[in-house]
């Protein structure tokens, strides 16, 4: 099973690196056809990175980055600094000790941080392997969409370095515009023309200027022309064995000629080295955080129109359109750029002596960018993100870095060889690299599957326990569990109307269906039922429908934390019960949890696990409720709920729905739990059912419309109070988040009553999740008299009705 798995990620990522490369190859055939030519592709790149990219930047990271998230995007930079620096060194020391090629460094230094890995995402998304590293009821376009935005924020960094180091460099992926007139000294207005065709003063040794070209010159000079190169590329360049003549002076467009030459040479070379900093793809992504971090504006541009967004439709539409053009362009002009490079190759060939690829500087530059990078990378994230939560609980975020600096080489490389008046043979040898290490991109689908699995490796466990008071088995030395990851907090969208409709008439249904008797609350069931009461009522129907208890010794002490871990602790205290666990002195809330797995190690992966019920095999799902029971206060809170409806599609292959287990629903769960613990009259004790940590996204949403129809916003406790007969909340009671609880009490009248949800009370959890909480105020209503008889973990209860005229006798 474990090999299929592999086998199945295997082939999901070679399809999706093999879609990036043939776009690239779709970019060759038109160079080849003549569709377009190397002048398109300087067109094209140039209105990608001064327009598309820095629509995409603004869009994504806007989009993506808040006051909680801030701290992933700090972690992208640091690493995004260290790659490029670690990168450089390798580079260096391998043309001071392997006496490697200067532009060796700038191989190994810039790899494709922009193009390659969008496309590469957006391919892996459509083959569906990336359903691994979503969190609980997101969506795979949302972690998508997450990906991009920190995959740009790396790009943001190597754009940011190649325009410091090589100001107005004209490549594929980052072209910067060449100088014009205004940026430049007196004298060099004709530094946009080819460096063939351009007769500037140069600057030789000390400052002595060769004789400039007159009516009187040759056209066959004696004096050897150089290509031109600007000055802040001489101080910084990777390739430093050039000459200190190759220089040409510059400035910036917002210092006036006079006063740049009164400034010293130092004073200068600071300012242009800053100023080329300055590119559209870094203002973009400022705005992007400007916008992000700003509430007032995030709102304006990304929500809903509904909630305020009053650009989101037409302003922030057009940025996304323009700058979903950047993730396929420049991958075709990178064809383009290879085709053509491989023709003039081709041509120089012909005439001179043939260019041999350099086997030793080829094979080095790819096994740095194809399997060291990847080791390290791979080794180093998992490491960090299975020993500490340095790196948050983002899965997507550990993926994202373990790719960043892997991959081939950018075709920047060509233009900053062609601009450091390398010779024209390097030129040949370089786009033969490029060539191969395009061709050999497929090689990165191993790197995607190994960090897929160390992602779900490192992620792949959660924090629960069991009470053996509730009688389910407890396996001998199951696996170590670690505490469950936070989600991530992005602002949610209100629900739709088709989304509104469907949770406000099921919590409508669900609210008649707590108040007649047993038998009437049947009839609301579609297909109508006898009795709303469940056949599941005790620890023998877990243990025979495949239930294991996790062992509490393994439980992580922050699970028990309902201050720090869960945010609620001050709700607790305010509604005036426990607000400790059971773990901690004088605590009352007993954590309890239950998995559709085996956790004997015997029994091997959840995906090769069975068992039978009536004869039918039946597979595991590795489905698992964790929720806490406080019978002293009368409380039930649901802390994390993976249903066999969603865990079954996780499996390889996945379950169908034909092996879902007849007992599978939290309600039904939760009060075997309940029941077990409770003695006498304490059944009918409940006062409070608390949904804690909701990340639900339809939950989320009926949420936010709830309280933008109030004119409210999720706040901290108290929060908001919705009473019983607001329509708000019955489409809350519908969510999937509540309507558990509801069923809790409609399949249970017979123990309980005619008990309902009185009232809910939604607030946002203290902690840096920031997602929202819920407390169901439940209330019994004086109109009945019970009285109930206990044997064993069966109940007898007999339910005496004031209103009607007939007794209802429920035996289990």
């Amino acid at each position: 099973m474990v090999l299929n798995g592999f086998l199945a990620s295997f082939i999901a990522a070679v399809q999706a690196s093999l879609s990036v490369l043939l776009v690239i190859l779709y970019g060759a055939l038109a160079a080849r056809l003549s569709l377009l030519n190397a002048s398109n592709g300087k067109a094209i790149s140039k209105i990608c990175v001064k327009m598309f990219l820095p629509a995409l930047l603004l869009v994504q990271i806007g989009s993506e980055l808040h006051p909680g998230s801030a701290s992933r995007y700090l972690i992208i930079l640091l690493w995004a600094i260290i790659c490029h620096f670690v990168s450089f060194l390798i580079g260096i020391f391998a043309h001071l000790v392997f006496g490697l090629p200067d532009w060796t460094t700038a191989a190994i230094m810039f790899n494709n941080t922009t193009s390659y890995p969008l496309l590469l995402i957006q391919s892996l998304e459509q083959t569906g392997i990336l359903s691994k590293l979503l969190v609980e009821d997101e969506t795979t376009g949302q972690l998508v969409a997450r990906a991009k935005s920190y995959f740009l924020v790396f790009a943001t960094v190597s754009s940011c370095l190649t325009f410091a180091v090589g100001p107005r460099l004209i490549d594929t992926e980052h072209a910067p515009d060449s100088d014009d007139e205004s940026t430049l000294g007196r004298g060099q207005s004709n530094l946009s023309r080819s460096p063939s065709a351009q007769f500037d003063e140069a600057q030789v040794g000390d400052g002595a200027n060769i004789d400039r070209p007159s009516e009187q010159t040759r056209l066959l000079s004696p004096s050897p022309q150089f290509r031109e190169r600007h000055k802040s590329v001489t101080n910084i360049t990777f390739f430093p064995s050039k000459p200190k003549f190759t220089t040409v002076t510059r400035r910036p467009r917002y210092i006036h000629d006079l006063h740049w030459s009164d400034l010293s040479a130092r004073t200068q070379w600071w300012l242009l080295f800053f100023y080329d900093f300055l590119n559209a793809p870094l203002v973009g992504a400022f705005l992007g955080v400007l916008i992000g971090m700003t509430p007032v504006l995030h709102r304006a541009f990304f929500s809903s129109t509904y909630s305020g967004g009053v650009f989101t439709a037409w302003l922030t539409e057009s940025w996304k359109n323009i700058g979903g053009l950047f993730v396929p362009l420049p991958l075709i002009v990178a064809g383009i750029s290879l085709y053509t490079s491989y023709q003039d190759s081709r041509q120089g060939d012909s005439s001179t002596a043939k260019s041999n690829t350099p086997l030793a500087t080829t094979a080095f530059i790819l096994v740095v960018r194809f399997i060291i990078w990847p080791v390290v990378s791979i080794g180093i994230i998992y490491a960090i993100a299975k020993d500490s939560n340095i790196l948050g609980s983002d899965p997507m975020l550990w993926f994202a870095m373990m790719l960043m600096p892997t991959g081939p080489p950018a075709m920047k490389l060509i233009t900053m060889v062609q601009v450091s008046d390398a010779g024209i043979e390097d030129e040949r040898k370089i786009s033969k690299i490029l060539t191969i290490s395009y061709i050999l991109s497929p090689i990165l689908s191993v790197v995607v599957v190994v960090a897929l699995r160390s992602n779900s490796t490192s992620n792949g466990a959660s924090p629960y326990r069991l009470g053996i008071n509730i009688g389910v088995e407890i396996a001998a030395d199951p696996p170590v569990r670690h505490p469950p990851p936070r989600l991530l907090n992005r602002r949610t969208q209100p629900a739709s109307d088709d989304l509104w409709s469907k949770c406000n008439l099921k919590g409508c249904t669900l609210l008649f269906a707590m108040q007649p008797n047993d038998a009437d609350a049947g009839s609301t069931y579609s297909p109508k039922r006898d009795t709303a009461r469940s056949p599941f009522r005790s620890t023998g129907d877990l243990r025979e429908w495949g239930w294991n208890a996790f062992p509490l010794e393994r439980i992580d002490e922050s699970f028990h934390d309902f201050y720090r871990t869960w945010g609620i602790g001050e709700a607790l205290a305010d509604l005036g019960v426990s607000e400790y666990s059971d773990e901690y002195e004088g605590g009352e809330h007993l954590v309890i949890a239950i998995d559709y797995r085996q956790y004997d190690l015997s029994a091997g992966d959840v995906d090769e696990q069975s068992y039978d019920v009536g004869g039918k095999n039946y597979r595991a799902t590795g489905a698992s409720y964790a929720f806490s029971i406080n019978v002293k206060d009368g409380v039930v809170m649901s802390l994390d709920r993976i249903s066999p409806r969603y865990a079954a599609r996780d499996r390889k292959p996945p379950v169908p729905n034909a092996q879902w287990p007849a007992l599978r629903q939290f309600s039904d769960v939760a009060w075997i739990g309940w029941d077990s613990m409770t003695e006498g009259d304490e059944v009918m004790g409940l006062r409070y059912f608390l949904a804690v940590g909701i990340v639900n996204t339809e939950t989320k949403q009926i949420i936010r419309r709830v309280l933008d129809a109030k004119g409210w916003e999720l706040s901290l406790w108290p929060g908001h109070t919705f009473e019983r007969g607001c329509p708000e909340t019955k489409a809350l009671i519908g969510t999937p988040n509540l309507l558990g609880f509801a069923y809790f009490l409609t399949e249970h009248k017979d123990v309980l009553g005619n008990m309902v949800i009185d009232k809910v009370q939604v607030f946002q959890s203290d902690i840096a999740s920031r997602n929202p909480s819920i407390v169901m105020h439940l209330w019994q209503p004086q109109t009945s008299n019970q009285k109930q008889q206990r044997s064993d973990d069966r109940t007898v209860v007999e339910v005496v009705k004031v209103v009607e005229s007939h007794p209802l006798r429920a035996k289990l």
